[in-house]
C-alpha cells in the first residue's frame, strides 16, 4: 500500500516521524499533518558519527534535515547531548526537548483505569 495514500486517510491528530536519514517517511507524514491539522512529533535518533569520522554523520546532519525538524511541532530529541548538537545546528531550542527511551514505570504502570483516562485526555480510541 502507498504511504502518501495511507496518510491521506488517516484521522489521527498527532503524527510520529522518524528517524533520520529517512527523509521521504518524514515528509509524507509531514505533509499528511499539515493537511489535516495534526501536530507532528519526529524522533530524529541523530548519529554524531565517531570523532575521527564524519562519514555516518553526514546522512543525518545535513541543512535541509534541519529545516525538516524546524517544520515539526516537537523534535523528541533521546539525550540532552543530541538536543544540545540539533540546536547548535540549527533546530529552533523551543521545539526540541530530552525525552530519553526508556520509560518512566511510575507513569507506566496502572493498568485500565490510566489508560482510559490518557485515551480520554488525548482523545484516543480505546
Amino acid at each position: 500500500m502507498d504511504l502518501a495514500a495511507s496518510l491521506s486517510r488517516t484521522t489521527a491528530n498527532v503524527i510520529h516521524v522518524g528517524p533520520l536519514p529517512y527523509n521521504q517517511l518524514m515528509y509524507c507524514g509531514l505533509r499528511a499533518a499539515r493537511r489535516r491539522g495534526a501536530r507532528i512529533l519526529c524522533a530524529p535518533c541523530t548519529h554524531f558519527g565517531e570523532e575521527e569520522s564524519h562519514e555516518i554523520a553526514r546522512h543525518y546532519m545535513q541543512p535541509f534535515q534541519m529545516q525538516l525538524l524546524n517544520h515539526c511541532d516537537t523534535v523528541l530529541a533521546l539525550t540532552d547531548l543530541e538536543r544540545m548538537r540539533l540546536v547548535e545546528l540549527g533546530v529552533s531550542p523551543d521545539r526540541v526537548v530530552t525525552t530519553g527511551a526508556g520509560i518512566d514505570a511510575e507513569n507506566a504502570v496502572g493498568g485500565l483505569p490510566k489508560r482510559a483516562v490518557a485515551n480520554s485526555a488525548w482523545e484516543i480510541l480505546p
